[in-house]
């Protein structure tokens, strides 16, 4: 995963969320909080509450797009096509989809829960929010509505992946802790 398309070529109107359509992803709030915006969401991802949320979308007339699953490989294309990913989750371990749009160079949004907030830090390389549509929306429309922040977190969140979540580098960290230890 990594920054394909020049920041300017993105959606101007869209917002994206990948990931499993289930109540800890806490996606009912999120589309709430796009309701009350000018923005556009597609989601990609499959779940138990797909359904459930097609309806609510429907009830408070969002613009919703369910893009259902898309393979890993293509995912990429995806995440380059956006400006800024949300991902409002009650809980998360290690955020995989999060350090996805990150390497994409998406401006990033999450709630401020342990796992996103291991990798967040507040205003540098992303915002964290609460997981109620106020603080979602807010974060949304300020982000959305300043280009230079976008580009600024953008920025940072691939520096941020390069410098702590590259394969080679993590590898190598590794394999010195286990010479270490055998050597002792």
């Amino acid at each position: 995963f990594k920054k394909k398309i020049n920041h300017s070529n993105r959606y101007t109107n869209k917002i994206l969320f990948v990931g499993r359509l289930t109540k800890q992803k806490n996606i009912e709030e999120l589309i709430h909080a796009i309701s009350e915006t000018k923005y556009e969401l597609d989601i990609i991802g499959e779940g138990e509450d797909r359904a459930k949320l097609i309806k609510l979308a429907k009830k408070f007339n969002v613009k919703v797009n369910f893009l259902g699953t898309i393979e890993n490989h293509i995912l990429v294309d995806y995440y380059n096509r956006y400006k800024l990913f949300v991902l409002p989750s009650f809980v998360e371990g290690n955020p995989k989809s999060l350090l996805e749009a990150m390497a994409c160079g998406c401006a990033v949004i999450c709630s401020n829960v342990d796992g996103n907030n291991s990798v967040i830090k507040h205003g540098i390389n992303g915002y964290l929010v609460g997981t109620n549509r106020s603080s979602i929306k807010q974060a949304i429309i300020k982000i959305m509505e300043n280009e230079k922040l976008q580009l600024m977190l953008s920025n940072n969140s691939i520096e941020y992946i390069t410098e702590f979540c590259d394969l080679h580098k993590n590898l190598s960290t590794e394999i010195k802790i286990y010479n270490n230890l055998l050597n002792e």
